[in-house]
């Protein structure tokens, strides 16, 4: 709120989702549907419709702060394997184009 040109009062607002999924395709995701979070006076943190989630390209969706954090839940031994399994899924597709 401005009163003769001077700021009285300043207001941030924040989107909570329940889990850091939710927050990831959220934030990514809203620019392939042309949406945007809002302004903090009008602020827009609904989901998406089903129409706009059949629209997301989840491929172009970077996952990786998501599966770091699934990475330091696991073994050592089950992320040995999954890496493993990444690269023979790599190696497959990079031979077969």
């Amino acid at each position: 709120m401005q009163i003769f040109g001077t700021c009285l009062q300043r207001m941030e607002v924040y989107c909570c989702y329940n889990s850091k999924l939710a927050r990831i395709v959220n934030e990514q995701g809203l620019s392939q549907v042309g949406r945007d979070f809002g302004t903090g006076e009008n602020a827009n943190c609904h989901g998406f419709t089903l129409d706009e989630f059949a629209m997301l390209n989840l491929s172009k969706i970077d996952l990786s702060e998501y599966e770091d954090d699934l990475m330091k839940e696991l073994s050592p031994n089950v992320q040995a394997q999954y890496i493993e399994s990444l690269n023979r899924i790599k190696n497959t597709f990079n031979t077969n184009q």
